[in-house]
This record gives structure tokens, sequence and C-alpha cells, in this order.
């Protein structure tokens, strides 16, 4: 039985490990963008802010991570996380121009959760 108890808590550790790898940190999108362009990352962080204009359904969510900040394009623009709540969001990094080195406008689309990447 303590050998089945050791095999589920190293079979835990080793899934937690593997998950936490596969996230990318935000300060490393916004430090090389055009590395991430039209690339698919995983980012977890808290929600620092909420742009809406519902009449045209544009909604956005500005995620924090502790190493940076990036605008979030939600694929559900009905169920939006409130202010302060940890999300994990899968997508693709689009990037807008890049002018003497600096890139403007880096834009996490999420994706849909029943389309395969």
């Amino acid at each position: 039985m303590k050998n089945i108890t050791r095999i589920a808590i190293i079979l835990i550790v080793l899934i937690n490990l593997f998950c936490a790898a596969s996230v990318t940190k935000i300060g490393q999108i916004r430090e090389e963008p055009t590395r991430f362009h039209e690339k698919f990352v995983s980012v977890t962080g808290t929600v620092e802010d909420v742009f809406a204009i519902p009449l045209i359904d544009v909604v956005l969510i500005k995620l924090d991570d502790g190493t940076g900040s990036l605008w979030v394009k939600p694929v559900d623009g009905d169920n939006i996380p409130r202010t302060g709540v940890r999300i994990h969001v899968t997508g693709e990094i689009k990037t807008g121009i890049t002018f003497s080195g600096k890139t403007f406008g880096i834009l996490l689309f999420e994706q849909n959760p029943d389309k395969p990447m």
C-alpha cells in the first residue's frame, strides 16, 4: 500500500510540473513579441482590468502574472471574469506594428476550447 501511495504522489508531482512548464510567462512574450507572433501559448494570471463595449460586443481582459501584463480577447464575451480573479487562458499571440525595435499592440486571442490547436 505504501508503494501505491508513493507512486501516486510522484505522478501528481510530475503532472503538476508538466502543467507548470507549459505556461508561458507574460514577461517573456513582452520581451520577445516577434518570437511569439502567431504562436499558441498558455498564460495564467490575475485579471487586472476589463474593457467592454457591450453595444458592439467588444471585450478585452488585462491579465497580469507578476512578470508583466497582456490584453486578452476572450472567446466568450458573455462570461467575463471579475477584476482580481486568477484565470488560465490559451490562445494565439498577435502583434501590431514593430517600429525601431519596439512592438506595439500585443494581444492574445483566446482559443475556442471546442477547437483543437
